[in-house]
Formats: structure tokens, sequence, C-alpha cells
């Protein structure tokens, strides 16, 4: 099991008094549903999984009076094997999105306290899944946390970097000191790796059994098309699974953009190098939605360098940024990960 901060983030929310219902939000395949039910493993007597999006029968459970007994009993009656026992039963919401009326439960669950409740959603950011909640969210009945792909940090950790050489690292970045060499050699090679395979969990485990590059390639390929066809999927009022074709061919070509936009000198992103049809302001529709999925970051320009920066941004100018590094090499040519290990990152920057 590859380490990860945010389940110290769960100990501390478990043990916080009074915690509210829990939604993790974040890219897909990022590893929320095994991190989640591994903390249930550890931390509860009992767990009770819904797949929400896998398992539209266990719907109806939360379409009546937001009773929790009711609810119990619904899904008890669809899951034979869910056992639920005041303080010592984890309910885990996954895909949460694609069941509006569960999130709307979530405060009832909070009222009624007897059971923790944690859910996970690859798509609660984006259009669509957030316009059709009947019976309201629950603000206020709500914690909220985000989960991203392995940090550097936590990918030398699995490594097996102890965490003296972290505090060594920082001590000499604080006091202004050189870092010794041995140490600056080894820690730059390890972050040359970890640009070529990224956080994508799968990818990580696939370059830590293997040291195959080929392999992890293939990998972050299968992972990057298995967001890709979630594309421009969406909710309906009436609770139907539907794809939004236009939007769904305007973020493919912006994700294919990519590339190109952060090779060229002019970093600026520029929706004339996105082979859609469109004007730029519809363009625009498919680099929003693949921010809103957590597939891209964007770093906007400034006026100037004063406090607060947010007062300061230009926000028609920005660069986009694959959130993971891994996914980004594997839409380049098959020689650019020998390139990024030999140290020569100086002719692409992206």
């Amino acid at each position: 099991m590859l380490y990860r901060s945010i389940t110290d983030d769960l100990v501390k929310w478990k043990e916080k008094k009074g915690h509210h219902p829990l939604v993790i939000r974040g890219l897909r395949q990022i590893g929320k549903t095994y991190i989640v039910r591994e903390f249930a493993k550890e931390n509860y007597a009992y767990a009770v999984y819904l797949d929400l999006r896998a398992n539209t029968r266990v719907h109806a459970a939360f379409e009546g009076d937001f009773t929790v007994d009711q609810m119990v009993m619904a899904i008890s009656a669809v899951k034979p094997d869910a056992y639920f026992e005041p303080g010592r039963t984890l309910l885990i919401l996954d895909e949460i999105q694609d069941c509006p009326d569960a999130r709307s439960s979530l405060k009832y669950w909070d009222i009624d306290g007897r059971y923790d409740v944690i859910a996970t959603g690859s798509f609660l950011g984006v259009k669509g899944f957030r316009q059709i909640y009947r019976r309201g969210i629950p603000v206020g009945y709500e914690e909220q946390m985000t989960m991203y792909p392995l940090t550097f940090p936590e990918f030398l950790k699995n490594l097996g970097v102890g965490d003296g050489v972290m505090d060594l690292i920082e001590d000499s970045i604080e006091k202004k000191k050189p870092i010794p060499t041995a140490v600056h050699e080894s820690i730059k090679s390890y972050y040359l790796q970890y640009l070529i395979v990224g956080g994508m969990p799968e990818a990580v485990n696939i370059f830590f059994t293997t040291h195959d590059v080929n392999r992890v390639r293939s990998v972050q390929t299968q992972i990057l098309e298995s967001i890709r066809d979630d594309f421009g999927r969406y909710v309906d009022k009436n609770g139907a699974q539907k794809v939004n074709e236009v939007l769904k061919l305007r973020a493919e070509a912006c994700l294919m953009s990519l590339p190109s936009q952060l090779a060229k000198e002019y970093k600026k992103f520029q929706y004339s190098l996105v082979k859609a049809k469109g004007h730029s302001t519809e363009k625009a529709d498919g680099l929003t939605y693949l921010e809103d999925v957590g597939l891209v970051y964007r770093a906007y320009n400034i006026r100037e360098i004063s406090v607060p920066l947010a007062a300061q941004k230009i926000n028609s100018e920005y660069k986009a940024y694959l959130a993971d590094t891994g996914l980004l090499i594997s839409l380049l040519d098959i020689g650019t990960a020998a390139k990024v290990l030999e140290g020569d990152i100086s002719s692409y920057k992206g």
C-alpha cells in the first residue's frame, strides 16, 4: 500500500469532536476509493460501501424521507452484508455526484450522528453535476477535502527516503546552507524519476515494482484514455446519464493542444492552437471542463508582485498545466522520458 498523506488527514477528521460527513473530491484514478476503504479497515469495525455509479439500484434508498433509520433499512435491503452499529460503522458513498439525493442526505446523517460518512466524487465541480440537487446541498453539514496525485515528498517516502533526509534539506534551505552533495545528487535523481512517473498510483506502483519505463508509459496512456472516456458525461434532471458530445470534443482538443502550448516560446494559452470548431469563448468551455475534473490547472499572470496576488491577476493571461507530469510525458514523444532521466529538461519545461 502506498503511503498517502491524506490518510493522516482522515485520522484527524475522525478524531475531531463533532466532525461532519466528509466529501473527498479529486481526479479519477488517484486512489480516493482505495484510500477510504483502507482507512475504514484500520479505523472502524464495519464499513458499508456503496458504489453509486455502478449500483443504481441503491439510489432508491435516498429517494424517500431523509430519516436515517429508513435509509439504513433501504440500504440493508439492497446490500444484505451491510451492518450498521452506532459509533462503529463508516458509510462510504463512492461517486456521490451520480446520486444527487445521496449528497443531499448528508445533512440528515450529520444531524443523526450515529454513523460516520465519507463520500467521494470525481465530477463534483463539473457543470451539470452541480445543478440538479432538487433537495439541496448540505451547506454547513459536510466537510470537504481535495485529493491529488502523489506529491514528490510522498514519492520519496514510498521510495524509503527517511524523514531525516527531508528535514536536512528543509533546514539547509531555511538557513541558506549548501545541501550535502551526496544528498543533492540522490534527491535530484529521484526528482527526475518523479517527473516521468508522476503521481498516479497505478503508474507509481508499476514503476516501483518493475522500473520499466515502457510499462509505466503504457499504464499512463490507459489512465488518460479512461479519463477521456468520461469527458462530457453528466446527469440530466431526471438522473439519466448523458454525454455532451460538443463539450467532449472541445475538452479533448484542449487536452491534446497542451504539449504544443507548453513547448512554444510564448507560453500563454492560445485557443487558436486548439483544433476544434468554435470561437475562443466556446473552446474555453473545454478548458474549463478539464479544470473542473482536476486534470488541468491554470497559472495566471499578474500585473505586479504584491499581496493579495488575487487582486493582481490578469484573467485573460494564463498557462495551462496538466495536474500530473507523468500524464504529460505520456503525451510526448517516446524518447522524452529518456532525455528527462538524463537531466535534459532545458528544451521542454511543460
